[in-house]
C-alpha cells in the first residue's frame, strides 16, 4: 500500500448526519475529485522508483521480466 500526503490549505466539507444518523460521504466528492488525479500520479512515481530500486540496484530476480 501506498500514502500519498501533503498539506492542504483547504479542508474537505464537513459530513453532518441526517435525522436519522446517515452520513452522506457523496457532499465530499467534489473535494476528492479535483485531487485525485494529482495524488495519483504522486503514488504511482513512487511506486515506480520502488520497483526501479530493487530491479536495477539491487537486481532482484523477482523483478526480471517486469515493466515498469
Amino acid at each position: 500500500m501506498v500514502s500519498v500526503s501533503k498539506d492542504e490549505d483547504e479542508k474537505p466539507p464537513a459530513i453532518i448526519p441526517d435525522e436519522k444518523g446517515q452520513k452522506d460521504y457523496t457532499i465530499q466528492a467534489a473535494y476528492f475529485d479535483k485531487r485525485i488525479e494529482q495524488y495519483g500520479d504522486a503514488a504511482c512515481k513512487a511506486i515506480n522508483r520502488l520497483i526501479r530500486f530493487f530491479k536495477f540496484h539491487l537486481k532482484n530476480a523477482f523483478f526480471d521480466g517486469t515493466t515498469i
